[in-house]
């Protein structure tokens, strides 16, 4: 069994899929499995990268619209003692899951760990900006349960989260717009464990095109009941 279980939600973009299965292959820890499930891609290309990668398990499910469903069967899948998720899109730094493992084996009270991220453009580039830092480091960093609402939520592809706190939280909701269920979960998170920040950015968090209107269409209904977005708009980095 694997200390830790990497789940990657995915939808029909195998060129950005493959450098983010890269980035976990060239991590500095090695005791891990990981899982990508795919969203109904309407062909083989994503089953047939993932057979280049011994530590990837592939499954495809009925396509249901946006990340949560398949991060949930990644849930129920996962056998790690931890759990962490990465969107197709972002890269992990080599040292990712080996200090994030390491904080959560010395420190038994946090039961998650998350860190800052870097952007870098749709071509890979790094940019100057830096996202999920706060003000202050002991805003994000233990018990934060009345700090987060409705202030900051985590960097999803950052996070690394013990297992036994998922079972306590349940699932991602499936029924909300996309974007919103990142916050709402984590939220959710925040009421059942301390969290911890580690100040130094372990990502790359790509921004491109059809992330600011996906998360300009979440912010006008957060507060009104909406239909699942449409497969055909769907992006599966729901980054805020």
């Amino acid at each position: 069994m694997s200390l830790v279980s990497v789940i990657i939600p995915t939808y029909n973009r195998p060129e950005m899929l493959r450098l983010t299965l890269e980035s976990i292959h060239n991590q500095t820890f090695s005791d891990f499995e990981v899982l990508v499930i795919d969203d109904g891609t309407p062909n083989s290309l994503n089953e047939e990268l993932c057979r280049e990668f011994p530590k990837v398990q592939y499954f495809k499910i009925e396509n249901s619209g946006g990340p949560s469903g398949p991060r949930n069967m990644g849930i129920q899948r996962a056998k790690g003692k931890y759990v962490t998720f990465l969107d197709d899109d972002d890269l992990w730094l080599p040292q990712k899951l080996e200090k994030q493992a390491a904080v959560l084996e010395d420190n038994s009270e946090f039961g998650i760990v998350h860190t800052p991220c870097k952007v870098i453009n749709a071509y890979g580039e790094e940019t100057s900006e830096t996202i999920g830092q706060p003000r202050a480091k002991n805003l994000k960093h233990g018990d934060v349960s009345m700090r987060m609402i409705g202030d900051w939520t985590l960097m999803t592809s950052s996070v690394m989260i013990r297992k036994t706190i998922l079972d306590k939280v349940g699932f991602f909701k499936e029924d909300m717009p996309q974007a919103g269920e990142d916050t709402q979960f984590w939220t959710r998170c925040s009421f059942y464990t301390k969290f911890y920040y580690l100040d130094e950015p372990l990502v790359l968090y790509r921004r491109h095109e059809g992330i600011s209107s996906q998360l300009m269409k979440f912010w006008r209904i957060c507060c009104q009941k909406t239909e699942l977005i449409p497969a055909n708009t769907r992006n599966y980095s729901t980054k805020l």
